[in-house]
């Protein structure tokens, strides 16, 4: 998932919930979810609470930090990273400055 949005509460907006609804389950258990942000203002990952607490699901902090530990890249701002979605690839690649 790409970011959780600019609300917080889930009685105002049921984020959570809705997208864990949606998600497949295989052999009875459902599927990982990763969320991830495309920047780190508020409006992007204000609902992030929602997910942080719930199992199988792995946020990664919007801050620069967290993202390069987590897609492992070590020459920021240049690079790509590998995410393993399971049966496929995903490039993902800095987007700095632009």
């Amino acid at each position: 998932m790409i970011d959780t949005g600019a609300v917080a509460d889930p009685n105002k907006m049921p984020l959570a919930q809705t997208v864990l609804s949606l998600l497949p389950s295989k052999d009875g258990v459902r599927l990982p979810l990763l969320v991830v942000h495309t920047h780190k203002h508020r409006d992007h990952y204000a609902g992030d609470g929602q997910f942080t607490s719930l199992p199988n699901v792995k946020v990664v902090s919007p801050d620069l930090a967290s993202v390069r530990a987590f897609f492992g890249f070590d020459h920021w701002p240049e690079g790509i990273s590998h995410l393993d979605l399971g049966d496929r690839i995903v490039d993902v690649r800095t987007n700095v400055g632009t």
